[in-house]
């Protein structure tokens, strides 16, 4: 499993005509959903990965058994967020205040920060499951969260066009 919480991993995909018939990286939340094809191998980085190694945070190191010399292989590196042109994700997600809130109302609203990065968004969702809404704002946001009584937690993150995701800031709600 890599920083972000999620599982990534090469394959070889031989299907005649396929858009990635060389292979590609993909990922894939723990649970087996969300399956994401995030680099198509082709070109100088090789093609057929067999193997994918994070050597950093979201930084990943692996070899192909076509391409480079000879067609003997070659080792790639890959940064998510960093493909040109897609943006950079930020260092951390921070919220501005604590990390747990209490609160009468149905609704809250949490403030925080990015920082670095570039041609990112910022989303949260109420809950383990469900979809992501957009927060408003990136190197500082807000959003409002709607919560139900008793303990909520609200996950906060960054994604940029490619996919690509921060690791999730978890948030703790108690409406009373």
């Amino acid at each position: 499993m890599a920083s972000d919480g999620k599982i990534y991993g090469a394959q070889a995909d031989v299907t005649a005509g396929a858009s990635f018939e060389n292979g590609r990286i993909s990922r894939v939340d723990p649970d087996g959903t969300g399956l994401q094809s995030i680099l198509p191998m082709t070109g100088d980085r090789g093609v057929f990965a067999t193997a994918l190694v994070e050597t950093s945070p979201l930084a990943f190191v692996g070899i192909t058994t076509i391409g480079g010399t000879a067609d003997a292989g070659t080792i790639f590196r890959m940064q998510q967020g960093t493909t040109p042109g897609q943006g950079t994700l930020p260092s951390a997600v921070k919220q501005s205040g604590p990390k747990k809130v209490k609160t009468t109302k149905g609704k809250v609203k949490l403030a925080g920060s990015c920082a670095g990065g570039s041609d990112f968004k910022v989303e949260f969702r109420v809950g383990k499951k469900g979809a992501f809404k957009p927060a408003k704002g990136t190197s500082k946001w807000t959003l409002t969260a709607k919560v139900k009584p008793g303990k909520n937690f609200v996950f906060v993150r960054a994604t940029l066009p490619n996919g690509s995701t921060s690791k999730e800031l978890k948030l703790t709600v108690i409406r009373q």
